[in-house]
């Protein structure tokens, strides 16, 4: 998953991560404080005041156009209460921000494959291309040569309640990362946003690219969904297109 997945400043995993764990305190640390220089001048104002508890002033510096954080913050210095302020968010952010910690998770899995993204272990979960179905790999000797096609390849976890689990060490790698961001499974289900979690594979077959110049260098490529393109960018320009 790439920089645009975890948001403007690059904290959309902590932000659930903290929801995940119910720490509310470091949550609302993150959605209404931390200043990043990204952001305009104006929201870093308010930010920094909530950041040394100055609410109601940060709450009179908010940029309108911020409207959730507007909304949420009035909550908190009305009432104090971080449970109440927690329930103006939409669902559909709080979902968002918890994908972004389920992604982060899989990046750092993802990390530590990037030398044999298309060898398999015993263990495993693998992904079949042609149908999104997912199995655990218990012969690799027989599953490896259909990886070696590109019919099938390694699968990173979106961790969940109900998520496919691998097996063998593959497995202990998974719930290393888990006992590191210090939550369990049973974590991702929330109060109105429960995640089952799922499986996604550590590679993707780029196909039908071509380079070519027309009053410029024109880069054409077929992903598959769920394929982002600015990451294959990324790895051409060597920069952040």
């Amino acid at each position: 998953f790439g920089e645009q997945r975890f948001g403007l400043r690059q904290n959309s995993h902590l932000l659930g991560q903290a929801l995940v764990k119910g720490q509310l305190d470091e949550f609302f640390e993150q959605f209404l404080g931390r200043p990043h220089p990204a952001e305009n001048p104006e929201a870093q104002r308010a930010r920094a005041a909530f950041d040394a508890g100055n609410w109601s002033e940060a709450l009179n510096l908010w940029p309108s156009m911020l409207r959730q954080e507007r909304t949420t913050l009035a909550k908190l210095v009305k009432t104090h209460n971080a449970a109440a302020a927690l329930r103006t968010i939409d669902n559909r952010l709080k979902r968002l921000f918890v994908s972004a910690f389920q992604s982060d998770l899989f990046n750092q899995l993802l990390a530590d494959r990037l030398d044999r993204l298309g060898r398999l272990e015993t263990g495993d979960v693998a992904y079949i291309h042609r149908n999104g179905a997912s199995f655990v790999v218990e012969d690799t000797a027989r599953e490896q040569p259909r990886a070696d096609a590109f019919e099938i390849s390694p699968a990173g976890p979106l961790f969940g309640v109900k998520y496919l689990a691998a097996r063998g060490k593959a497995g202990q790698r998974e719930l290393a990362v888990l006992q590191a961001a210090e939550v369990s499974l049973e974590d991702f289900d929330l109060p109105g946003v429960r995640f089952k979690g799922g499986r996604r594979p550590y590679r993707i077959p780029l196909q039908d690219a071509a380079l070519y110049w027309d009053e410029g260098l024109i880069i054409s490529f077929v992903l598959p969904p769920g394929g982002c393109a600015t990451m294959v960018l990324r790895e051409v320009m060597k920069d952040k297109p």
